[in-house]
């Protein structure tokens, strides 16, 4: 009997979603943790370090940053955006009414 064969690519998603399991189970952060749960560039992230825009720590003397996971989820969801209701999407997005009621925003 053969055995089948993984992908490259099926075997690289199954090592991020690995990856991603681990990381929600841990409650300090490292910035590669970060990284790979926010999809953020590194530069971005210590810029928002460094203007004091995301809660963050350092060891005494160190340089290393950590990041507190429920203070991150907390900061990513901290400005909601309300929800437009719309009653028939479809028949205003045909007639242009949906445009007309977006530009009221």
């Amino acid at each position: 009997m053969k055995k089948a064969q993984n992908q490259p690519g099926e075997f690289l998603n199954i090592l991020s979603q690995m990856r991603n399991s681990m990381i929600q189970k841990k409650d300090v952060w490292s910035i590669d943790d970060l990284i790979a749960y926010t999809g953020y560039e590194k530069s971005y992230i210590y810029k928002l370090t460094s203007q004091r825009l995301i809660p963050h720590y350092k060891c005494l003397g160190g340089k290393t940053l950590f990041f507190k996971r429920e203070e991150i989820l907390g900061w990513l969801t901290a400005i909601p955006c309300p929800m437009l209701k719309i009653g028939n999407f479809q028949n205003d997005f045909k007639s242009g009414g949906l445009t007309k009621k977006l530009n009221q925003f």
